[in-house]
């Protein structure tokens, strides 16, 4: 049960979304991308690392600890809460349809409204009926299990395509593309492995697993294994695209054109198998997505990690609810969320970062499990490089709105 954490976020961090950009970057690039996912992998590490350290040493979360422990810590713990509503609750439907969408490919190659609708509403709620346990373990399971079905997938395809080592090799030299776009594709690749929810949840995670300080060297190898994870998963991928897709010129604009591409030049196995990775990608980030607000919410209160109450089952209802609204025809939401998710992204990593920064450095808590050298290292360039993508964010925002 000790890969159990590291899978969980693994797969809550790499989403059909994730795929697509390293699907296009593999296929527009080669594996010349594959350098920027190793530093994204290390960063990563630095932010898994301090949040799991800090909760280890203090029995405290990440959330609850920027409202009782820092300078204005209440206001920073609701501007995250109101980043997650934004990010997540605007993403969530466009997830659920993207998978609805993969699942009826299935067994029904045209496209069905009414097929996807059921299909969404059969997985919300089967997924809805095993949260209402009220068991954490369960939602543990059923998100590590995702991630394990999304490496199966994407390490068969890459198995299939096999991808020459030479390439994947030139990969890892550092490079900068050729871009019209500036650093957008650089700041897009690096960025995969640093998704804020991920590593507030990491908090939770750690303390349902009652690790304490001498719990200390667990949680450090769940944190490697944890960036690990995402760095292979991320990187079969990128492989896969680069070794397939980027000789034909084939363009990717989602999951879905990734898959046809690899059919078209690997076979049919080979598609088969990234979509059920891909399934396997939604999945894992589709149901920490449906428990993340209340959770935080009873975080934030002080209140410890539940899977009940009436607050609980009201909130997942309604995350259900508003997910299955994806599979409507249309593309609005895909608006709503590009715009809401530039929104969250103008503060929602600076202030995680921030946040956790202060706290492991304050001795007071963290005693001898304070921040370090490498470690506060690797947490400024985190936090340098969310500077980078809020500016990022702004500068989109005020393309959208022009």
């Amino acid at each position: 049960m000790l890969v159990v954490p590291g899978l969980f976020c693994a797969g809550y961090t790499i989403g059909p979304g994730a795929v697509t950009k390293l699907a296009a970057a593999g296929a527009q690039g080669g594996a010349s991308p594959l350098w920027l996912l190793v530093a994204g992998g290390l960063l990563s590490w630095a932010l898994l690392e301090a949040c799991g350290r800090y909760t280890v040493a203090t029995g405290v979360t990440a959330l609850h600890g920027f409202r009782t422990h820092l300078r204005g810590g209440r206001w920073l713990a609701l501007l995250v809460l109101v980043g997650i509503v934004l990010g997540q609750g605007s993403g969530l439907p466009v997830l659920v349809g993207v998978v609805a969408r993969l699942i009826h490919s299935g067994w029904a190659p045209t496209q069905s409204p009414a097929g996807e609708m059921a299909v969404a509403a059969v997985m919300l709620g089967g997924v809805y009926t095993l949260l209402a346990t009220g068991r954490f373990s369960v939602l543990m399971l059923l998100v590590a299990g995702s991630a394990a079905l999304m490496a199966v997938g994407f390490l068969g395809a890459l198995w299939i395509v096999g991808p020459a080592p030479e390439m994947l090799a030139r990969g890892l030299v550092p490079s900068l593309p050729a871009a019209e776009d500036g650093l957008r594709p650089v700041v897009a690749v690096l960025g995969i492995a640093l998704a804020a929810p991920t590593f507030l949840v990491r908090s939770l995670v750690v303390k349902h697993a009652s690790w304490n300080a001498a719990n200390a060297k667990d949680q450090r190898r769940d944190a490697a294994f944890s960036a690990l994870v995402m760095l292979v998963i991320a990187g079969s991928v990128l492989a896969c695209a680069a070794g397939a897709l980027d000789p034909k010129s084939l363009p990717v604009r989602d999951v879905f054109e990734a898959a046809r591409g690899l059919d078209q030049v690997a076979g049919r196995r080979a598609a088969e198998f990234f979509r059920l990775g891909a399934i396997g990608a939604g999945l894992s980030s589709i149901i920490p997505m449906i428990v993340v607000l209340p959770l935080l919410i009873a975080d934030f209160l002080g209140e410890g990690v539940q899977l009940h109450g009436l607050r609980f089952f009201v909130l997942t209802a309604l995350a259900c609810g508003i997910g299955w609204l994806g599979t409507l025809p249309g593309a609005l939401l895909v608006s709503v969320h590009r715009t809401a998710s530039l929104v969250a992204q103008v503060f929602m990593l600076p202030a995680v970062v921030a946040g956790i920064f202060l706290l492991v450095n304050r001795g007071v808590l963290m005693g001898g499990q304070r921040a370090g050298f490498w470690l506060n290292a690797g947490l400024s360039l985190v936090f340098a490089f969310s500077l980078a993508t809020s500016w990022l964010a702004v500068t989109g925002l005020w393309a959208r709105l022009a």
